[in-house]
């Protein structure tokens, strides 16, 4: 089975999407008897003349999320494309990635950008014959929406190999003792990303412990205002993939406080499950239920920042209940996120169910670009 999984690529040197893509290609390679295309395009015209000239593939998996496909998320070339190819080419199954659905009705703005979001959506999905989402929300949402257009949740994956041998390396590297506290996060500056969380975290831990190191990754990483002065602020800057993995291995917890709660659609979230870091977050109505409860993550309510800097202080204070935490992570990531699960899915989704991954198909697959999550996402 040919697969091609198309991604609008926007020239962006960072787009979590476009690594999500790329290592969902690699992962569906190391099946038997499935061809998988990493197939960038531009939007526009040039998408749908990109993807129609492409004549063999069985299946076509395209990523949305609409503001990637045009400016204030309207695509019209897009639908057309869609619309072209089931009416060309039957006997390829068309299917659809939502990793984002439509903007919220807040003001005018964005009611008219919501408005047409809605339409493009539905005329996708309609036509589409397979229908995937990156969370249970948006499954469902979508779900209620349009009853009669299933669409089953697919999580997306940590783009990252795993570094768990590397961690003390690391930390050796960058000067961290033994009994140096790390914590990590992941930052762009999106509003969806809250920072306050993160620094009244930072100055809980240092408060109990005495000092702390906060490590702030991301490209144009943004570091909380009001800092403990005991709090010693670590900010790379861009990385390549290959140099965040050791470097969230190295911490010790993650700090995971997102505007819309922790999600499978968060590859950081997920990176963190990977790489074996007891993870404090948020949740929302958008958190999935299988992380809402579960050991590998302590969760605060979004609102609660109080809440969430004491849940950070007491699981940074309590070795055993990071090592367990960490313990649960590993096995939670490796049963239902690695990407050798995710393409699994996707491939019985669009019919090559049949296809055995070989020994070793497990090991995770490892981006060639930075994995910090568009802003969007």
């Amino acid at each position: 089975m040919k697969v091609d999984l198309v991604f609008p690529d926007r020239g962006r040197a960072v787009d979590g999407i476009g690594d999500y893509t790329e290592c969902l290609t690699a992962a569906m390679r190391l099946t038997l008897r499935v061809e998988p295309t990493f197939v960038r395009v531009r939007t526009g015209r040039q998408a749908c003349i990109s993807v129609l000239r492409r004549r063999s593939a069985d299946a076509v998996l395209i990523q949305y999320m609409p503001f990637s496909w045009g400016r204030w998320g309207f695509a019209p070339w897009l639908v057309l494309t869609v619309a072209v190819l089931r009416l060309t080419r039957r006997r390829t199954v068309v299917a659809i990635m939502v990793h984002e659905c439509y903007e919220d009705m807040r003001s005018v703005r964005t009611t008219l950008m919501g408005g047409w979001q809605r339409v493009q959506l539905r005329l996708l999905l309609r036509m589409a014959q397979r229908r995937g989402a990156s969370i249970t929300r948006f499954a469902d949402q979508l779900a209620a929406a349009w009853p009669h257009l299933p669409v089953q949740r697919i999580p997306v994956s940590s783009p990252f190999a795993a570094a768990l041998d590397a961690r003390e390396a690391e930390r050796a590297r960058r000067g961290w003792a033994a009994d140096d506290m790390v914590l990590g996060t992941m930052s762009s500056g999106h509003r969806g990303q809250l920072i306050d969380h993160v620094a009244r975290a930072a100055n809980a831990v240092a408060a109990g412990l005495g000092h702390c190191v906060l490590l702030v990754l991301g490209n144009g990483a943004v570091v909380p205002d009001r800092l403990d002065p005991r709090v010693t602020v670590v900010r790379p800057g861009f990385l390549a993939a290959q140099d965040i993995a050791p470097l969230i291995a190295a911490c010790d917890v993650y700090l995971a406080p997102y505007l819309d709660g922790v999600s499978s659609r968060r590859t950081t979230m997920l990176a963190g499950l990977q790489q074996g870091v007891a993870i404090v977050g948020t949740k929302s109505a958008s958190t999935d239920p299988d992380l809402l409860s579960h050991p590998a993550l302590v969760l605060t309510d979004v609102k609660d920042v109080d809440g969430f800097a004491g849940a950070a202080a007491t699981v940074a204070a309590d070795a055993g209940l990071r090592a367990a935490m960490a313990a649960h992570a590993r096995a939670l990531f490796a049963e239902r996120y690695a990407f050798s699960v995710v393409a699994r899915m996707w491939l019985d989704h669009l019919g090559a169910g049949e296809a055995a991954p070989p020994a070793g198909a497990g090991t995770p697959i490892a981006s060639t670009t930075s994995s910090q999550p568009a802003p969007s996402a």
